[in-house]
């Protein structure tokens, strides 16, 4: 017990000195703490940033369950031509006015 409210003081995960906070969470010791979260860095986490980030559900229709169904080497190379669409796309003008326009220049040449 001792190892671990040490642990915890040196990590900066709960203070078990302060008498206040000892009170307002007894089960200090076994309570799961903001920092030891690992959520918002598993590669899940990390898909679904890059995911919006890089429009891909604007440029490709698919939403975020049909995206990680695929395969990770296909997911990597829609994220890449997303990434490169984006990177082309006049600032200012959001995706779906682009591809329209792609359209509309693909239908008249």
């Amino acid at each position: 017990m001792l190892l671990r409210m040490n642990y915890d003081q040196y990590y900066g995960l709960f203070n078990h000195d302060d008498d206040f906070l000892a009170t307002q969470h007894p089960l200090a010791l076994v309570e799961m703490h903001e920092k030891e979260k690992v959520e918002p860095h598993t590669a899940l986490y990390k898909l679904m940033e890059r995911f919006v980030d890089y429009k891909v559900a604007e440029y490709t229709g698919m939403d975020f369950p049909t995206f990680i169904q695929q395969p990770r080497d296909v997911c990597d190379h829609w994220l890449k031509i997303c990434k490169e669409k984006q990177a082309k796309a006049p600032k200012g003008i959001d995706s779906k006015t682009v591809r329209d326009l792609e359209r509309q220049l693909g239908e008249s040449g």
